[in-house]
């Protein structure tokens, strides 16, 4: 925030249009950077009051986002071990449809 200020004010020194001669619109020209720099602070700070406001209700939000990625984990994990236990009970139907086919075919 300081040193957007900071650069502001130096491209203006180096964008100016020469040196005036006069004080008087020296005082001018520096009324109008300092104008426009005042300007450039305030908007930085608003963003800046808005991005401290986002990151407190963040913040806030962080433990339930955990909890329910914590939740989420653990019902992968549930189905993934429900899935090899249906895989087994899937393979031992197979075997005991396959003797009952050989069965069948022996009969």
């Amino acid at each position: 925030m300081r040193r957007t200020g900071i650069l502001l004010i130096f491209i203006l020194w180096i964008t100016g249009a020469g040196v005036p001669s006069d004080p008087h619109e020296d005082k001018k020209r520096v009324d109008a950077e300092l104008a426009q720099t005042g300007a450039l602070l305030e908007a930085v700070s608003g963003q800046v009051q808005q991005a401290i406001t986002r990151l407190a209700e963040i913040n806030r939000e962080l433990p339930l986002a955990r909890e329910r990625a914590a939740q989420a984990r653990g019902t992968v994990a549930a189905a993934e071990t429900a899935v090899v236990s249906r895989q087994a009970q899937a393979g031992v139907a197979r075997a005991e449809w396959e003797r009952a086919a050989k069965r069948y075919d022996e009969a």
